[in-house]
């Protein structure tokens, strides 16, 4: 089958070939395998291993639980939560040895799912992103079943079984969006789904307990992605035909997503939260369809970045994700057009320098073809499955591609490279496949990780120099290893390390941890309850980054 490319691309592939002809007449020595050893073991060009890494120590919640409780330090518990709605319960409207039951039961389950889910990672590479949830889950829920014995406990607790009530609710969303799951695993979901609602009936919980702090925070990057993307189509399109009438869709979508972001404030229910949010969805696609049209990069990103806080947001709503073919072939469409760009930007003396010249002609040519195959899969309405399979060979054409370009010389062709991965990106998350190892939230994890440690040194040294304990020196040291650790792998996450030098580091910082966490639990002046803070989110988010390590 002969297949039509655009035309700059016919003419960069054929400048291509004869490229490579001059090439191999000049006899250049073209290192074939240059890029074989580390750059094949970043999890960007291929899957990790299933063999663990050896030392890499196997996560669970024991250690977890054990921290939590040493001297009141983050004892793994949640306080009260300005943004989620109050509850109460009446002593004779409530069975607490039923409730008790009911915990027990959950956690009993989430027991066998965290066994059952870790048994499934090597196979099904997609729960490994969810294994840290569950994880924290079970400790939750085995705390909750031991402690709550009586009515007083059970109002001290009364917010952290609304946290279970809300977790379990996100878990439950997320697990059954990966593909693959056997039947044992989806039956334990539906029961701790009953038990959970179990849990809710017992105490009166009518609606389900969402994220309302999160829930803020992303209603208020779409209002202002909204905004900054309503001034773009102003800057960008403003003078051309039919941008007016954009404009005018844009504002109607910047007051209903304020509208929304006000409604979470407010604490509304779900199914108002998810109304409203679906009255934006109407107006939000009615804009980026028109938007598509004028294929302005600046537009582009600012749509990119609406498009990811709604996603975001149906997630947190518990809305069902759909696959939106419209988006996949115009996401597959601006990757052909980035390639083109890509060629554009490239001098031809470049390309013949590239380390592997003589196989850049084929490795763009099944680019093209794949990007084709894709779009037609998708046109002639196949089902989910044939379009995931249809792109597992864009994935794989991608990864030759990336490796043969991305060496170029040229930095305006470097910038276009990227554009194609974030594009690849998207097109993956549009198409809702998980990577096995998502680098995007690592980083995010790192990053936090890091801010937390600089935290941790300034209360530590304020502590320090206000009581010298005769271990001060000793301390000092093993927090600002932990910090420079810390430092480090954000540094190896964030610049494209691979998977293998960040469990390494990720092993490094949790010993760092238990050495500097034994320090600050000595702590006896005011800077306890600071340490105690930062403590409580730092235990979580080391195991949540270990676990998605495995």
């Amino acid at each position: 089958m002969t297949r039509t490319y655009p035309q700059a691309a016919s003419r960069w592939l054929a400048m291509l070939a004869t490229a490579a002809v001059i090439a191999a007449v000049a006899g250049q020595a073209l290192a074939q395998d240059r890029y074989s050893g580390d750059r094949y073991a970043d999890d960007r060009y291929r899957s990790p291993s299933p063999q663990p890494t050896a030392g890499f120590a196997q996560v669970d919640d024991r250690a977890i639980i054990q921290q939590y409780n040493m001297q009141g330090f983050g004892d793994g518990f949640e306080r009260p939560d300005p943004f989620a709605p109050t509850l109460s319960i009446q002593q004779n409207n409530v069975d607490v040895a039923r409730v008790r039951r009911d915990i027990d039961t959950f956690s009993r389950l989430s027991n066998e799912l965290y066994t059952e889910l870790d048994r499934m990672r090597d196979r099904l590479p997609a729960v490994r992103n969810r294994l840290a949830d569950v994880l924290r889950l079970r400790a939750r829920s085995r705390l909750l079943a031991d402690r709550v014995t009586n009515y007083s406990q059970l109002q001290q607790y009364l917010t952290d079984i609304q946290g279970l009530d809300r977790d379990w609710r996100q878990i439950s969303y997320d697990l059954r969006a990966v593909r693959g799951l056997d039947r044992n695993a989806i039956r334990l979901i539906d029961e701790l789904d009953r038990a959970n609602a179990d849990i809710s009936t017992a105490l009166k919980i009518q609606n389900p307990t969402l994220d309302y702090r999160q829930l803020v925070l992303t209603s208020a990057e779409l209002r202002a992605g909204m905004s900054t993307l309503r001034d773009d189509i102003d800057i960008e399109l403003g003078r051309l035909t039919n941008a007016r009438n954009l404009l005018l869709i844009a504002n109607q979508a910047q007051q209903q997503a304020a509208h929304f972001a006000g409604l979470t404030l407010e604490k509304v229910s779900r199914d108002e939260l998810a109304n409203e949010f679906k009255r934006f969805e109407r107006v939000w696609t009615e804009l980026e369809t028109g938007v598509r049209a004028y294929n302005n990069r600046y537009v582009e990103r600012s749509v990119r970045r609406v498009r990811d806080s709604e996603s975001r947001l149906r997630e947190l709503l518990l809305i069902p994700q759909e696959m939106d073919t419209a988006d996949l072939i115009y996401t597959t469409r601006t990757l052909e057009r980035d390639v083109n760009d890509f060629f554009n930007k490239a001098p031809l003396m470049v390309l013949m320098r590239l380390p592997e010249a003589s196989v850049a002609l084929p490795t763009a040519d099944q680019f093209y073809g794949v990007l084709e195959n894709f779009v037609d899969n998708v046109e002639r309405n196949q089902t989910p499955e044939d379009i995931i399979d249809a792109y597992g060979y864009v994935e794989d054409a991608y990864r030759s591609f990336e490796r043969v370009f991305r060496p170029i010389n040229s930095e305006d062709a470097q910038v276009v490279l990227n554009e194609v991965e974030k594009n690849m990106r998207s097109l993956q998350s549009a198409m809702l496949i998980e990577e096995p190892f998502d680098r995007r939230v690592a980083g995010e994890i790192a990053a936090e990780l890091e801010n937390l440690s600089m935290h941790l040194d300034q209360d530590v040294r304020r502590w320090l120099s206000r009581s010298r304990p005769p271990y001060r020196d000793q301390a000092l040291r093993d927090v600002q290893n932990y910090v420079a650790n810390a430092r480090a792998l954000h540094e190896t996450v964030v610049t494209g390390g691979n998977v293998r030098d960040i469990k390494q580091r990720a092993d490094q910082m949790w010993n760092d941890w238990i050495r500097v966490y034994q320090h600050i639990t000595k702590c006896d002046t005011s800077e306890r309850p600071y340490l105690a803070r930062t403590s409580s989110r730092t235990t979580p988010k080391l195991v949540e980054l270990r676990t998605l390590l495995q």
